[in-house]
């Protein structure tokens, strides 16, 4: 099985029999409970644009081995980064399992990506807190947690993301200078969320955030020496932005003032919300990645730098 050529194809361009083997497909309950019924997953994109909505069977010589739905543009799902491809519930028939099948597809699904929709830098996923096995799959194939675990309809969900690499354009390269990218968040972002997907889709995941400011309908912050989280329910006009954004998570320093001029500044938490504008600017780690790993010193994710070898 494993010397047999694994290939994707899109539902619209399958034969009837292989359609009815894509409809057959064996899947554990769970993975069911999970993702969906296969009927499901090709009814949510049989009658979508190729250029929003992919159904890929996962075909290994002339046997349909698996599906799975690759989702962009207007039918990307809320936390999928924007610009990027969502990839749904990859399913792959019993038979099956244990071949190397999900680690090809992976494989498989960038080699699609560069050809199909070559604008896309990043493909997400969601998986299930439990599934090690999946996450384990994932992190191997260099998928990355983008987003703090939320609770899911079943149980927690992670959510992953992996940088697609592609080549440079001829003369575009800024090893010697300094590339920024500046961004305006809409009302009702979350500051903190939003900053770390631009820069996991856009910047390779490490980005220092240079300047901010703009305004809040509220706030979220971790103050000084305090562990807990401190929430300013009021308008909030937003003074200073700056911090480092990574895989692992984001450090950031916020300083916002109220309606009568008091200024409150600290730690940037989630949910806290754009009010009219956030006007942000990030600049990206050339040859560089950053990290944050466990500091027993201090007990807090600290900042690990680590330089990317050439073509890395």
């Amino acid at each position: 099985m494993a010397s047999e050529p694994l290939a994707l194809r899109l539902w619209q361009a399958l034969t009837p029999d292989e359609r009815a083997q894509v409809l057959a497909l064996q899947i554990d309950a769970a993975q069911v409970e999970y993702a969906g019924t296969v009927q499901r997953a090709v009814d949510s994109c049989a009658a979508a644009s190729a250029d929003e909505a992919a159904g890929l069977a996962i075909l290994v010589g002339a046997r349909v081995a698996g599906f799975l739905v690759l989702r962009c543009g207007p039918m990307l799902p809320d936390w999928a980064p924007r610009g990027s491809a969502a990839l749904a519930g990859m399913r792959v028939d019993r038979a099956f399992q244990g071949a190397g099948i999900g680690r090809r597809a992976l494989q498989a699904v960038d080699d699609w990506l560069a050809s199909h929709w070559p604008d896309v830098a990043v493909v997400a996923l969601t998986v299930d807190e439990e599934n090690a096995a999946a996450r384990a799959a994932y992190r191997r194939a260099g998928y990355v947690e983008f987003a703090e675990p939320r609770p899911g309809r079943i149980g927690t969900v992670r959510y992953l993301a992996k940088q697609l690499r592609r080549e440079r354009p001829a003369g575009g390269s800024h090893e010697h200078g300094l590339s920024c990218l500046p961004l305006r968040l809409e009302p009702g972002a979350d500051l903190r969320r939003a900053l770390e997907q631009e820069a996991q889709a856009r910047l390779s995941g490490s980005a220092f955030v240079v300047a901010g400011i703009g305004s809040l309908s509220n706030a979220v912050l971790r103050l000084a020496a305090d562990d807990q989280e401190t929430r300013l329910d009021e308008p909030l006009e937003v003074l200073s932005l700056s911090g480092t954004l990574s895989a692992q998570g984001a450090h950031l320093h916020i300083a916002v003032a109220t309606a009568t001029g008091r200024v409150c500044g600290g730690h940037l938490c989630h949910g806290s919300l754009v009010r009219t504008t956030a006007e942000v600017l990030l600049a990206p780690t050339t040859g560089w990645q950053l990290g944050r790993v466990l500091d027993d010193a201090t007990g807090y994710l600290e900042l690990q730098v680590r330089r990317l070898e050439p073509g890395a």
